[in-house]
């Protein structure tokens, strides 16, 4: 049978335990080891170092040797760099640019999202916005039938951008606009970004409805791109009837193309000078 070290040993009638020590993780760093790093530091500083002696082998190899502590220790052996005209290097013009036009257009870019969203663009446009459709556009799709547990589906193209997604990126803090001194949210929360939740909402919209629309044998010749880059131009004319070309530069999330125009939305006459976006 082997004995331990936590074994209990008997001389002389006395009872005696062998050494033990258990381990126990260090303490916070605190002020009592703040001082005493700070006594060692202290005294380390006030130790003296012995002079740097060149030995005399040294002094008749004819070698040079600097001293660190000069002030001017850096800028003895510094040299310019050479100026090397490497394309790399060179910034471009911006007549460069293979979309560079030299005729004055109204461009308005659209890869800057507005803080306020369509309220900014309204104000800045001087425009009244809009809540609903139409009332064509209304009638029109009060006539279309919708099929059962369209509300369920319709909900879960909603809730898949927002529940069910597995996005786990960090968001920016909150933040409380009224009390803004105050931080009620001092823990970073993860989830999906609000571009990527209404894109996965407006993506699953748009493939709801063009299959509802293909059973009914509309929106056959339809065109859809994702994340693709956007310059369309079209002529508008001004008070003094010039033509002054309005540039949209954009990069949305679905671009619809159609060789016709749709006519729950548009009219033939306003479609026709659409034609170029």
């Amino acid at each position: 049978m082997g004995i331990s070290l936590l074994d209990v040993r008997v001389e002389s009638g006395e009872v005696c335990t062998m050494v033990f020590r258990k381990f126990k993780p260090q303490k916070q760093w605190g002020r009592m080891d703040t001082r005493i790093f700070k006594n060692i530091l202290a005294a380390r500083n006030k130790r003296k170092m012995p002079r740097f002696i060149v030995s005399p082998a040294v002094e008749e190899a004819g070698i040079k040797i600097y001293d660190p502590n000069r002030p001017n220790f850096f800028t003895t052996e510094v040299r310019e760099l050479p100026a090397i005209s490497h394309p790399v290097h060179r910034i471009p013009q911006l007549d460069e640019h293979p979309l560079y036009k030299s005729v004055e257009c109204s461009l308005f870019d659209g890869t800057v999202a507005f803080t306020d969203g369509i309220d900014q663009a309204c104000a800045l446009s001087k425009a009244v916005k809009r809540i609903g459709f139409p009332e064509t556009v209304s009638n029109l799709a009060s006539k279309i039938p919708l099929p059962e547990s369209f509300e369920d589906h319709l909900s879960d193209c909603i809730m898949h951008g927002e529940r069910y997604d597995p996005t786990l990126e960090k968001l920016p803090r909150l933040f409380d606009p009224v009390i803004f001194w105050a931080n009620y949210f001092p823990h970073r929360v993860h989830g999906t970004p609000v571009l990527t939740r209404g894109k996965i909402i407006l993506d699953n919209l748009f493939r709801t409805a063009h299959l509802m629309a293909l059973q009914h044998s509309q929106l056959l010749n339809l065109r859809y791109d994702r994340d693709e880059p956007l310059s369309a131009i079209l002529q508008v004319d001004t008070v003094e009837n010039e033509k002054i070309p309005f540039v949209l530069r954009s990069e949305p999330h679905i671009i619809v193309q159609s060789p016709e125009p749709i006519r729950p939305w548009t009219k033939a006459v306003g479609s026709k000078t659409c034609t170029l976006f």
